[in-house]
Order: structure tokens, then C-alpha cells, then sequence
């Protein structure tokens, strides 16, 4: 019954084909032009409801950030084709293996160029404000853009690996943001109300996390999260409406904190010696994958969370849960890596990366595990005034794109008055 729904279902078409284009891609021209489709359309669907200024100033912050990522893929195409006269991806492929000095240097500022492009694209800090504001279009362009449209970033760094590989400085710099911003995403989603909010800024943690497994050169994982992560959200964005996706279990913080921190210390402890035994009996050693000593602590700290879950029934289910995570994840990892590994780009480890790489690495592995222990800490936490007063900043991203927003209001006010008097032409 929408007045607009043959114009909606076009632009959908549009979004949805270039997206498949882009993902066939063979040659990076074509894939910049399905790039600029993509964000087009998507520009399109974000503004169904242009009648309301939240919609148009959402819309018009998602083009300014486009274009910064339409730059930085800009630069790389001209780069790579001063540096090796072709465009086509398996040729590029074959040329950086066997690059000249000149050509590596090419390959550095192109690395870059890809990176701000992912950036850009996949909403990272502090380009991300626009993305937890485009909840004023219909349900179904938030699962698609959620779901699939923001993976792109991700897609690109993956496609091009064999390339970024050779600009490990610009790998270090996703490794940076992406662990700033699935920091800040996370703390922001904990502090939402709304429910479609809340998956908004989670969409923004889990493509920070994917820009770090990219910049650890974990690409395989980083493939293995987006198709988890497509299927996830656009499941969650879908069923939004319904009020079981409202309802969270919540540990009961009844006892003391005390307790709840011995008991997060002796799930960390179990499920490093889990991981760690399961490592030896299989023979697999986590510096064999790239980024892999980290990955390796993720899952433990994932596996020690679900151990820690509240469940409803027997208590040893969470732990169940926790071993048969391990026991999939650790040799899956591996598996998959070892099978997409020959074309997939090989980096360097992050911590040979120089005292930059060793800095990166360290920060972002005790601010992951903070993160977890904050969260698993959070019904305790939450109730203290230190808590309270996070939260309120958290729930508005703690300020950290107001002045971008503030820019595009600016510029948007004659438009954004003209909206507000109900004079839409």
C-alpha cells in the first residue's frame, strides 16, 4: 500500500544486482563502478521516507562518508595502473608477488588507499556515525545494508589481499581502528534501548573486529565472519519487530562482585587450558595462521563467556557449549585456512611488524580482553554510578561523531527547515 513501493522495489533491484556484479568482479574498474552503483542505490533506499529529517540528514551523512571511500579506492586504482598498466585482479595478483622496489612502493600508497576505501565503506571510527542513524528506512533496507551492503569494506581488503599484504603499514592502521571501533561499538550497543539501535551499533563492533582480523592478515577468519555475520544480522534486523529479540538473558548480580570476577578469572583459566590442550593434540600451532596468536586468544575469551552465560536449566551446559565451540573453531580455522591460504595474501605477524606492530598488538589484546571482562561484569557493574554514568555516555557513541553531524546539518538547513514546515515538493 506504499504510494512509493514501485520506486522503492527499482532501487532495491538496482542495490541488489550491483552488489552481486561487485562481488563477481574480476577487474577493479568494474568493481568500482558497481562500488558507486551500490552506494547510489543504497543513497536512494536510505531516503524512501524523505519526508522526515532524521532520513535526509542519515542520507546525506552516508554520501560524504561514500565519497571519502570512493577516494581512497580512486587513488588505489590510479596507483596500481601507473605502477603495473592493468586494472584485472589476477593480474595484479601475479605482478605484486614478483614486484619491483618501485612497484612495492606502489603497492604501500595503494594498501592505503584500499584501507580508507574499507574504512569508509564498512562505517569504521571515526567515519561510523552515519550508520547508527539510518534506522529511518524500512526494516527490510536495514537487513540488506547491515547484512551485506557494509561487508563490502571487508570483501575489498579480502580480494585484494595478496596486494595489501604488501603494505603492512596500512594493515597496522586497520588493526588499530578496527579494534578502537568494535570497542566503541560494542560499549554503545550495551547501552541502547532500542532494539533496531542496538543492532546498529553492533553492525559497527563486528566490522571494526572484521577490519582487525584483516589487518592481522587473518583473512580466511575475516572471510568466515562475514558470511556468519551477513546471515546473523539480516536474521536479527527481520525479526526485530518481535518481542523475543527485545528479551536478553541477564546474569542475576544477587551475589557479590568478588565472586563474579573469580569465577570470570577461572573461566579464562579453564578455557586457555582447554584451547592450549586441544592445540597440542592436534599438532596445530596458532603462529602457523596469520594473526593467529591473537585469534587463539579471542576464542578464548569467547569460550570463557560462554561459560560464564546465564542459561536456563542445568548448569553444565555453558561449559559443554564452551568445549564444543573450541573443539569446531580451532581446527575449522585452520582448515579453512589452509585450504583458501594459497589465494589469499600471506602477511607478516603484527608483532614483526616493528615497535608500531608490537604496540598495536599489545593494546588491542588487553582492550579486547577489558571488553569481555567488562561485559561479563556488566549486571554488577551497571548498577554502580561509574556505570550509570558510561552508560549514558555510551548510549551516544561517547560524542564521537556529533561534529561530523553537526557539519551535515549545516549544510542541510534551508533543506532540513523546508522539511520541518511540511512544504516537501
Amino acid at each position: 500500500g506504499d504510494p512509493r513501493r514501485g520506486r522503492f522495489l527499482t532501487a532495491l533491484t538496482v542495490t541488489v544486482i550491483a552488489s552481486l556484479l561487485l562481488v563477481l568482479s574480476a577487474n577493479l574498474l568494474q568493481l568500482a563502478v558497481c562500488w558507486l552503483v551500490v552506494s547510489a542505490g543504497l543513497g536512494r533506499l536510505l531516503l524512501h521516507h524523505a519526508q522526515r529529517p532524521a532520513a535526509v540528514v542519515a542520507a546525506r551523512h552516508k554520501f560524504l562518508v561514500s565519497r571519502v571511500g570512493d577516494l581512497g579506492l580512486i587513488i588505489a586504482m590510479v596507483v596500481l595502473w601507473q605502477a603495473f598498466h592493468t586494472l584485472d585482479l589476477r593480474a595484479l595478483v601475479a605482478a605484486a608477488a614478483s614486484a619491483t622496489s618501485a612497484q612495492h612502493q606502489a603497492l604501500g600508497w595503494a594498501g592505503f588507499g584500499l584501507a580508507l576505501a574499507a574504512l569508509a565503506k564498512s562505517a569504521q571510527f571515526p567515519l561510523h556515525g552515519w550508520l547508527p542513524d539510518t534506522l529511518e528506512a524500512p526494516t527490510g533496507v536495514s537487513a540488506l545494508m547491515h547484512a551485506g551492503i557494509v561487508n563490502a569494506g571487508g570483501f575489498l581488503l579480502i580480494r585484494t589481499s595478496p596486494m595489501l599484504v604488501h603494505a603492512p603499514e596500512a594493515m597496522t592502521l586497520l588493526v588499530a581502528m578496527g579494534a578502537l571501533t568494535a570497542v566503541l561499538g560494542v560499549l554503545a550497543m550495551w547501552a541502547q534501548t532500542d532494539v533496531k539501535k542496538a543492532l546498529a551499533w553492533s553492525t559497527v563492533a563486528q566490522m571494526g573486529f572484521m577490519m582487525f582480523e584483516c589487518g592481522l592478515g587473518a583473512f580466511a577468519a575475516a572471510l568466515i565472519h562475514l558470511l556468519g555475520h551477513g546471515c546473523y544480522k539480516a536474521h536479527a534486523f527481520l525479526r526485530s519487530g518481535t518481542v523475543a529479540a527485545a528479551v536478553m538473558p541477564v546474569a542475576a548480580a544477587d551475589r557479590p562482585l568478588g565472586w563474579a570476577v573469580g569465577r570470570w578469572v577461572g573461566a579464562v583459566v579453564v578455557a586457555a587450558i582447554m584451547a592450549g590442550a586441544l592445540y597440542a593434540l592436534m599438532g596445530l600451532d596458532p603462529r602457523q595462521a596469520s594473526g593467529g596468536i591473537l585469534l587463539g586468544a579471542v576464542f578464548v575469551l569467547a569460550a570463557a563467556q560462554l561459560m560464564v552465560a546465564p542459561v536456563t536449566g542445568a548448569g553444565w551446559r555453558s561449559p559443554l557449549t564452551a568445549a564444543v565451540f573450541l573443539i569446531a573453531a580451532v581446527p575449522g580455522l585452520h582448515a579453512v585456512h589452509g585450504w583458501l591460504g594459497p589465494v589469499l595474501g600471506h602477511a607478516t605477524e603484527l608483532a614483526d611488524r616493528g615497535p608500531v606492530g608490537v604496540a598495536v598488538a599489545v593494546t588491542s589484546g588487553v582492550a579486547l580482553t577489558a571488553l569481555a571482562t567488562f561485559g561479563v561484569l556488566l549486571p554488577w557493574l551497571g548498577r554502580s554510578a561509574a556505570g550509570q554514568a558510561i552508560r549514558i555516555h555510551a548510549s551516544h557513541g561517547f560524542y564521537v561523531g556529533i561534529y561530523a553531524e553537526r557539519l551535515v546539518r549545516r549544510t542541510l538547513s534551508a533543506r532540513l527547515s523546508t522539511l520541518s514546515s511540511g512544504n516537501l515538493s
